[in-house]
């Protein structure tokens, strides 16, 4: 790696040791590589998957920065700017994927028969606003 003038004459080597950085960083951030890369061995069901579990991880950062910036402490912060923050919260936009929306449906309306859901849980799961009144 230092000399490099009779093993990477080409350049091969360095573009290798980026290639392989690239991929170990998607797989630490994305939980994957085949939603960024593409490998020979990789097929559509493959990468369905893939993307699957990267909405998963997309999703559980995402709880743990609402979590962090609706925190005491750093409402305190945001306070201390002279912001004000007592009566906000910090929320994502929802984004509606409506196959997921459909299976649970159908799982809700057989639930709804066995046991009581409340009136709230149907309006905030499915995005309706709540009429006044």
């Amino acid at each position: 790696m230092q000399d490099g003038k009779q093993t990477n004459g080409d350049g091969k080597l360095h573009q290798s040791f980026v290639s392989t950085l690239n991929a170990e960083l998607s797989i630490l951030v994305l939980g994957n590589t085949e939603t960024t890369n593409s490998s020979s061995s990789s097929g559509y069901a493959q990468s369905k998957v893939h993307a699957g579990q990267q909405l998963e991880i997309t999703k559980s950062d995402m709880v743990y920065v609402s979590n962090v910036l609706n925190s005491p402490k750093f409402l305190n912060i945001l306070r201390a700017y002279g912001l004000p923050v007592d009566s906000g919260r910090f929320i994502f936009g929802r984004e509606v994927d409506l196959d997921d929306l459909g299976k649970r449906l159908d799982i809700d309306e057989k639930l709804a028969v066995h046991i009581s859901i409340s009136e709230q849980y149907w309006y905030e799961t499915y995005g309706i606003t709540k009429p006044n009144g």
